[in-house]
């Protein structure tokens, strides 16, 4: 039969497995819920960020509509362009009243940081840019689905293209003469004012990553400086005025803390948003990477920013001390059980020692001597 102390030696060496066991089990979980609750913080700062991008927009394109039906795609222009249409050598005397007709509508277009406003014909002959009037008579079509697309369905459309000088996000409306499509008018904003309008609601820096070789492959001769290599993220560029509202390379080194993790999701095929986490100088951030698809329903861009998080921080805190808390809990009730334990069995040696010192008591019956047998004592 197995004695106490074997008994014993056997508990300790089962607390001894079992306790790093149990440790081992919490902790995991701990850091289980812990990437549970980092997953869920950064799915709604990234619902956040994109209903904050969607609503600029928003605002952006109603002030295009107002401004398009309003002025820019008036009885009177539709009037001027259907004659400009159908009478080729009177596009320049009409083209120059148009201009003059529009420039103060333009400037204060402009003054609302929208940057282009530009008319072209039915076949995508371009008629007139108000932004930069010296440059007409070019085909679009080769460099401007939006051109194309708003031809052949007829109503307004918008979305990201890169055209032949700069990319904007664009608002292109038809516009109807008696009932004829006699042409269009776009109206563009650039990035960097809307990064400016979503830094005034988060609080954030924005950046817009284009796509180099589609910005290569349709910018004209003279507006190449218009655009930088992104050093850090081959094959993409970026405006300079985009980059020269960011500042120096100072600026970018949040993002280019995470460029391996921005390549590997720019090369995929998934081209869904991303939320990250960076930690620099000591503070945390969040960073937000959304694919950004031109008129074609293809990603051309991404839309990169980044925000401090200091709750962040707190919270991973607030982690490190619940695995500590949780650790030093186990570790004091495995120690109060082991010493429980070992009193137990310093008990039960005490008893049995005791017992074992007393003398085995005697009766007497009908004249015979009788020893009583002692718990744990053989018989004489």
């Amino acid at each position: 039969m197995e004695s106490e102390e074997e008994s014993h030696k056997k508990t300790y060496l089962f607390l001894a497995l079992l306790y790093p066991a149990v440790l081992a089990g919490v902790i995991l979980f701990i850091d289980h819920a812990q990437k549970r609750d980092l997953e869920l913080y950064l799915q709604k700062a990234e619902r956040e960020e994109l209903l904050h991008y969607k609503g600029v927009i928003a605002t952006y394109g109603k002030v295009a509509t107002m401004s398009a039906s309003e002025v820019f795609a008036s009885s009177e222009v539709a009037s001027m362009l259907a004659e400009a249409l159908d009478h080729p050598s009177k596009r320049n005397e009409i083209r120059k009243a148009l201009y003059e007709k529009l420039k103060e509508s333009y400037r204060r277009l402009s003054a609302m940081n929208f940057r282009q406003v530009h008319f072209h014909f039915p076949d995508g002959v371009s008629f007139l840019r108000m932004h930069l009037p010296s440059r007409f008579g070019d085909d679009l079509l080769p460099v401007r689905p939006s051109v194309k697309k708003v031809n052949e369905l007829l109503k307004p459309i918008q979305g990201f293209e890169i055209g032949k000088h700069y990319h904007a996000y664009r608002f292109l409306f038809p516009i109807f003469h008696e009932g004829r499509h006699v042409g269009n008018v776009g109206i563009g904003i650039p990035f960097y004012v809307i990064s400016k309008a979503l830094a005034e609601i988060d609080g954030g820096v924005h950046l817009l990553l284009v796509k180099g070789d589609l910005v290569k492959a349709k910018l004209e001769e003279g507006f190449q400086d218009k655009y930088r290599d992104v050093s850090w993220l081959p094959g993409m560029v970026m405006e300079t005025a985009d980059a020269d509202a960011v500042g120096d390379d100072d600026a970018l080194a949040i993002p280019m803390k995470l460029a391996k993790e921005l390549a590997e999701i720019f090369s995929g095929e998934a081209h869904r948003p991303a939320a990250l986490q960076v930690r620099h100088d000591g503070r945390h951030y969040v960073v937000f990477v959304q694919p950004v698809e031109n008129i074609e329903r293809r990603v051309a861009a991404y839309h990169v920013s980044w925000q401090a998080a200091p709750l962040l921080g707190v919270w991973k805190g607030m982690h490190r001390i619940v695995k500590v808390v949780a650790a030093a809990v186990i570790t004091f009730l495995f120690l109060a059980f082991l010493m429980a334990v070992r009193k137990t069995g310093y008990k039960y040696r005490f008893v049995s020692a005791l017992l074992d010192g007393l003398p085995n008591p005697v009766w007497l019956e009908a004249g015979r001597r009788t020893r009583c047998r002692r718990a744990g004592a053989g018989l004489p």
